[in-house]
């Protein structure tokens, strides 16, 4: 081992030490929340309650708390415990109360218990001539501390964990006097007798040891790492990461082959097996655990460090490897874990350390993960891997025309597309480049210029010059003979247009109307003119009438109305002679019309479609009264056989309709007599969920047994048996008792399976007996009650009480749907002989007059 890393060890391990006074575990100080001393009852005995016999023990507590005059607490009310302590029953309160947080705190944030009850107290000094004098606590008892509500006591109960000796003061007594603690085995040893051990090994140093009861939080796991680095000092030197903290070896460097790797290109998604979301650096450490490099991984809380935690486990799952995740926090192990749960991965996770891990657990875990199926990844999964490939090439190679610099301009189009958002509230103008793909940098700033120029040069005219009369004239060059053509063109324009101003003044003048003197306007002018030269005479009043429209609207109507005056007496004569169009209509219509009137309020319908369908309408009224007056022959017949009244109105019919209905609902639900009586039926409800809890959990204990033995074992008398596992078998020394062998073997003998029973086991089997035992009591002595409650329903432990509790509320509801209950009607109910295939055709027939 090098000398740098034998001095850091040396550093860690003095760092790990603690003897100092403010350590209780070697200066035990009672403090006003830290402490309680327990007086009664006596060393031995307390011991033999709550580690021999594992009993809870319950503290003292006050059940009637009044405030007086002065706002003190005053307890009138103080409930004996089943044990007695050095202080008074509110400073109790308060500090088991303070000792419970401060342990659940430490359980929930670091997954170690550290509420102890110490037995036995060491005196000690530093020096022989030393003053002062330490008391430090020689067993730890692990335990805890419930309460079920404000209003209950405090409980105590032995914790899983090991009970210890003081392993602090076990390594300051053999390293600074020499002494070796005795071991303990808590099985075996009394705690007297182990003091008295203690104090034989002391007492020539003038010490003591005092038998002395405590309830404190203490924590020694700073010894427990101190004691790792002793036994693994060697293991540390082979240790890469290790020696280079310590400054044996260079700092780890990761390889260049992993700085800036491209994660898109070098790694397919076939072989990424990450199973939540990730970013590139995420993706980075990732890489870096996969490659072995060692590395730091840090971050604000938020940016996904639990995320990257649970990929790099996933991938060394992929991988075959083993992963040790160590945490300070409990909860960092549970973010993890849950999140390797939410995708499946929680076969492949074993706590290793929690106060919530059961040995039971911890093996049912191994053999799950043991056990656990191997699966072929299906097809679709490969094809889908490859489809994400391929989309993953196309968006990268999309990425990198997008950004890649083209054409003679030497620009990416994201360039471009950022300089063309900043002129989105810029008018488009549409045109062409025809030459786009050979435009350099030069011609495009030599464009820009020219641009800029004409925008100068327009900037200086007062006046569109789109209007301007040189507007498309292209002259490339003036020549001295273009110069005189012009000339000599505008020499003859002038007097010519001079006229036509004063003709186009004129014309306006005398129409009245107003168009701009310019050659447009004169245009203009000419096609009104010649429109109104080509048009036929017309009134006057349609030219200097204010509203044209109305006539127009007016025109369209009558011209409609002709049409479909011309129309109608074309089809007329098409089906009657001319002597058809000399009847009075009128007085015709009016009769038609008062007998409409009198269907109306009869038939829903309007007047065309009456008279359309007048035929079919006295039909159907025909068909219709013969099939009530049959419907009303048909509810006749059934409540004669019902014993109710039959109807004799449509409003009676609606309400026998609804009586049959309701029992056509209940035709199948088996009631009792005392389903008709309101309060009876209510308590026959009340007590479902009762007996049915009853009955279930007798059901539940008798698989429990079934699953695991013969169904002899019900029938064997196992009472005696249990009583003895209540009394004498409790001591450790059982196994030397012939009758315990003898019962174990005759209880192993129900084994379906050959199992042999441990004495924890043995002692639940029968205890689950004994409590289907009282369940069947209690079940056998209301089976009477139960039968005339839920008559042919009821069937033991296998009633369906889901079935019996929807037909109970079947039966309420139906049963307040009847208006009429008669003796004769309920014996029909009860013995299920309801009519009910006439009832069904009653109904049937009914629904098809949609009465209301």
């Amino acid at each position: 081992m090098g000398y740098k890393l034998h001095n850091r060890i040396e550093i860690w391990k003095k760092l790990l030490l603690d003897f100092g006074k403010r350590n209780r575990l070697i200066n035990f100080l009672e403090g006003k929340r830290n402490n309680v001393k327990i007086t009664a009852p006596s060393f031995d005995s307390l011991w033999e309650l709550i580690v021999v016999n594992e009993r809870e023990i319950i503290f003292p507590y006050a059940k009637k708390v009044q405030v007086n005059d002065e706002g003190e607490e005053v307890y009138e009310t103080i409930i004996e415990g089943d044990i007695e302590t050095n202080r008074p029953i509110g400073d109790l309160q308060k500090t088991l109360k303070a000792l419970r947080y401060k342990a659940n705190t430490s359980i929930e944030e670091q997954g170690i218990n550290t509420l102890y009850l110490t037995f036995g107290m060491l005196k000690w000094k530093e020096r022989d001539d030393s003053s002062q004098v330490f008391s430090s606590p020689i067993i730890l008892v692990p335990v805890k501390l419930l309460i079920e509500s404000i209003l209950s006591p405090y409980r105590l109960v032995l914790h899983d964990d090991e009970i210890v000796i003081n392993p602090t003061l076990s390594h300051k007594l053999n390293n600074d006097f020499g002494i070796i603690i005795p071991e303990f085995d808590s099985a075996h040893d009394s705690p007297s007798e182990y003091i008295e051990k203690l104090f034989h090994k002391v007492e020539n140093k003038g010490w003591n040891v005092e038998k002395s009861t405590h309830l404190t939080n203490l924590s020694f796991l700073k010894i427990n790492m101190y004691k790792d680095l002793e036994r693994n000092e060697e293991k540390l030197n082979s240790n890469i990461v290790i020696a280079a903290l310590a400054g044996e070896q260079d700092p780890i460097q990761v390889t260049g082959e992993l700085n800036n790797f491209d994660h898109d290109k070098q790694i397919r998604p076939i072989d990424t097996f990450q199973v939540v979301d990730a970013d590139s650096s995420q993706q980075d450490a990732v890489l870096l655990s996969k490659k072995g490099a060692s590395f730091v991984l840090q971050g604000p809380p938020g940016t996904g460090k639990s995320q990257t935690i649970t990929n790099i486990i996933s991938e060394a799952i992929a991988d075959g490897k083993k992963v040790l995740f160590v945490s300070e926090k409990m909860a960092a192990l549970q973010v993890v874990y849950n999140r390797l749960a939410n995708v499946g991965l929680a076969d492949f996770c074993l706590t290793l350390h929690s106060h919530k891990a059961k040995k039971k657990d911890i093996l049912r875990d191994l053999a799950n993960s043991i056990n656990i199926d191997h699966t072929r990844v299906r097809d679709e999964a490969l094809t889908q891997l490859d489809l994400l490939e391929r989309k993953r090439n196309l968006l990268n190679k999309y990425q990198e025309e997008l950004h890649t610099p083209t054409s003679g301009l030497n620009v990416s189009i994201y360039s471009i597309n950022g300089k063309l958002a900043k002129l989105e509230n810029v008018p488009d103008v549409v045109f062409s480049i025809s030459d786009v793909d050979t435009v350099t940098t030069d011609i495009l700033n030599e464009r820009i210029y020219l641009l800029n120029e004409l925008s100068k040069t327009i900037g200086k005219r007062s006046e569109d010059y789109s209007s301007n009369v040189w507007h498309d004239s292209s002259v490339k060059f003036l020549s001295n003979a273009l110069r005189q053509e012009i000339d000599s063109n505008v020499t003859i324009a002038i007097p010519l247009m001079k006229e036509l101003a004063e003709q186009h003044s004129l014309i306006c003048s005398k129409l009245g109307i107003n168009f701009e003197l310019s050659l447009i306007g004169t245009d203009n002018l000419v096609s009104i003119l010649s429109f109104a030269a080509k048009s036929p005479s017309i009134p006057i009043e349609w030219i200097i009438g204010e509203n044209i429209d109305v006539l127009i609207d007016k025109a369209h109507r009558y011209k409609e109305e002709v049409e479909q005056i011309v129309k109608t007496k074309n089809e007329l004569k098409s089906k009657f002679s001319d002597s058809f169009f000399d009847y009075d209509a009128v007085k015709h219509k009016e009769n038609l019309c008062s007998l409409m009137l009198q269907l109306q309020t009869r038939i829903k319908g309007d007047d065309n479609w009456i008279s359309q369908n007048i035929s079919k309408i006295n039909r159907e009224l025909i068909s219709i009264t013969n099939g009530i007056n049959s419907l009303f022959e048909e509810a006749k017949s059934i409540a004669f056989k019902l014993g109710i009244p039959a109807p004799n109105t449509i409003a009676q019919i609606i309400l026998f309709f609804q009586s049959v209905q309701a029992l056509a609902d209940v035709h199948n639900v088996h009631p009792t007599q005392k389903w008709f009586n309101s309060d009876e039926l209510v308590r026959i409800k009340s007590n479902i969920e009762v007996h049915k809890s009853l009955h279930s959990s007798m059901l539940e204990l008798m698989n429990s047994i079934l699953s695991r033995f013969d169904k002899e074992v019900l029938e064997w008398n196992f009472y005696p048996v249990l009583q003895r596992f209540r009394g004498e078998y409790k001591s450790y020394f059982r196994f030397l008792n012939g009758k315990y062998r003898e019962d174990i073997k005759q209880l192993n003998s129900y084994s379906s399976k050959g199992e042999k029973l441990s004495y924890n086991d043995a002692f639940e089997t029968l205890n689950i007996l004994k409590s289907i035992s009282d369940s069947q009591a209690a079940i056998t002595a209301n089976t009477q009650y139960y039968s005339e409650d839920y008559g042919n329903y009821y069937s033991g432990i296998n009633t369906q009480w889901d079935v019996l509790s929807g037909d109970l509320d079947k039966f309420e509801n139906s049963v307040h749907q009847l208006h009429t209950l008669t003796s004769q009607l309920q014996n029909l109910i009860v013995q299920g002989e309801l009519p009910i295939s006439d009832i069904m055709q009653f109904n049937t027939h009914y629904s098809t007059f949609n009465i209301t």
